[in-house]
């Protein structure tokens, strides 16, 4: 069974939150997802999103900035707000550009010394840094369905348009996405047509030849 459209309601405080000054936390007051955002590997569901893979190398700020990068885009596609995705998306470019040691940052704890780092971030970063893992990562994984970060190496398809690919027609891998394609349901959403519609069907191959190249993970 195919996990139901993520919608973020008015009513329902989203995963991430932000307070001034301290920057994106987990579990800002939130009640958790409702049915609507149920976990999909709940009872019913599809399994975890393998997006970065469960290790991360202490040492390798990419793979870091990856993971930022990931959280950055999954925040979106859930409808989260702009600050959020922007605080993900900054921290992310930030410590990309960032010349220094991520792991000798973490110890002396001067990585909120980084522009675009804030103590949200940080906590992140640091888990990686630790243990290779993040749980708020793993926790925003789990809400999507495993194959819907591979849509994103379809050349012209963004965290929008997946998004509304997503909610109205429930796709949420590149098998989904060549079906729709093919049966021409794409080309009656709202901002596509039939020419992005084709546009999709020939980029499916790129993705997939993307996806060969880095071993599944997020190319940077």
């Amino acid at each position: 069974m195919r996990p139901h459209p993520i919608r973020w309601s008015p009513g329902l405080p989203p995963m991430w939150s932000a307070r001034p000054g301290v920057g994106p936390f987990i579990g800002g007051g939130g009640r958790g997802p409702g049915p609507a955002q149920r976990p999909v590997n709940a009872p019913g569901g599809s399994g975890r999103l393998p997006v970065m893979g469960d290790d991360v190398p202490s040492s390798d700020k990419s793979a870091i900035v990856r993971v930022l990068r990931e959280m950055s885009t999954l925040l979106e596609i859930g409808g989260a707000s702009p600050f959020e995705v922007m605080a993900f998306q900054n921290g992310a470019e930030s410590l990309d550009e960032w010349q220094g040691d991520v792991g000798a940052a973490v110890g002396d704890g001067s990585l909120t010394d980084i522009p675009g780092i804030g103590k949200g971030l940080a906590r992140v970063i640091g888990e990686l840094v630790a243990t290779g893992k993040s749980q708020d990562h793993r926790e925003l994984c789990d809400r999507f369905p495993p194959g819907l970060p591979a849509i994103l190496k379809v050349p012209g398809l963004g965290p929008k348009k997946i998004k509304a690919l997503y909610d109205e027609l429930e796709i949420g891998s590149l098998d989904d996405l060549e079906d729709a394609a093919n049966g021409q349901r794409i080309r009656a959403l709202k901002g596509f047509g039939a020419k992005t519609e084709e546009t999709i069907l020939a980029g499916i191959p790129v993705a997939r030849k993307r996806l060969d190249r880095s071993g599944g993970l997020s190319e940077t």
